[in-house]
């Protein structure tokens, strides 16, 4: 059955009908790279950016005739053109798992204005550094009314395939520990990102000698050469309505990270974590 999202398209099986059926345009996907694997066409979404390429420049062309005359209305005879390609581009393509990229686009469109009437531009700011909290390491954000607390912890795991069974153990009752000690109030998350590493060369002392130079510049070289090299970032993420209980919580897991939860941990704070919150949400309006 469909699902109506307010910022997506109809969620929808594309082999429901004839029209759905999908038609991978080869010249079209391959000019794309990453994205012509996930977007594809529909014999419905080609005849709807056939169509639209169709009737908004005959319509242009009808207006520039009257009047002043096509030769002084040329400019905007162009600019409807490339808008007239664009938008029957954004119709050509379908996203299996959203819809019409068309109906998306004009659903964002009209989710950046607020009130119908008014239609006036919205920013949307979903976090901001709470003033209870000097280090900024705490976010304060409105979700249905209610004012939430959240940090965030970048961790190194432990738990690999190497480890052994008693070690697999003692790991998952610190982990239910720290589950527990939550409560009801607080809520965890696990956030990883797949990404490229990036290298700084180490600083070296002034007395260094030209080996250490020649070994660290050998090193650089290898670690940047390497292909298809990737890294996990791992990050914890914790949320509570009240402020203090948050950082209670806070500190009665960071005791479980030294039990051995974890290798490694670190609290977010300043422009790392507004940072990891454009990353994670894809916007850039965050209030500073």
């Amino acid at each position: 059955m469909a699902q109506f999202q307010p910022d997506s398209g109809n969620k929808m099986s594309l082999r429901s009908e004839a029209l759905d059926q999908i038609k991978r345009i080869d010249s079209i996907s391959r000019s794309m790279g990453s994205l012509g694997d996930f977007l594809v066409s529909t014999l419905l979404s080609i005849l709807a950016s056939l169509v639209i390429f169709a009737i908004f420049p005959l319509l242009a062309l009808g207006l520039s005739t009257t009047g002043a005359g096509l030769l002084k209305n040329s400019v905007p005879f162009v600019g409807v053109i490339i808008g007239s390609f664009l938008i029957a581009l954004n119709a050509l393509f379908v996203n299996p798992s959203q819809g019409s990229q068309l109906i998306i686009s004009i659903n964002y469109l009209l989710s950046q204005f607020g009130d119908t009437n008014k239609r006036y531009w919205r920013k949307d700011r979903y976090f901001k550094f709470s003033n209870r909290n000097p280090n900024r390491t705490v976010l304060e954000s409105k979700y249905k009314g209610r004012t939430h607390y959240t940090l965030v912890y970048k961790v190194q795991g432990m738990v690999s395939q190497t480890s052994f069974d008693d070690d697999l153990l003692y790991l998952k009752i610190i982990n239910k520990n720290a589950i527990n000690s939550l409560e009801k109030d607080t809520i965890r998350t696990t956030v990883n990102f797949i990404g490229i590493p990036r290298t700084k060369p180490k600083t070296l002392n002034p007395n260094a000698t030209r080996e250490m130079q020649l070994r660290q510049r050998t090193l650089s070289r290898i670690v940047t050469g390497l292909q298809d090299t990737q890294v996990l970032e791992t990050y914890i993420v914790l949320d509570n309505e009240s402020y203090d209980s948050l950082m209670k919580k806070a500190r009665a897991h960071e005791v479980f990270f030294n039990q051995g939860m974890v290798v490694t941990y670190h609290m977010l704070k300043g422009d790392e974590l507004k940072k990891l919150i454009n990353k994670l949400y894809a916007n850039d309006n965050f209030n500073k």
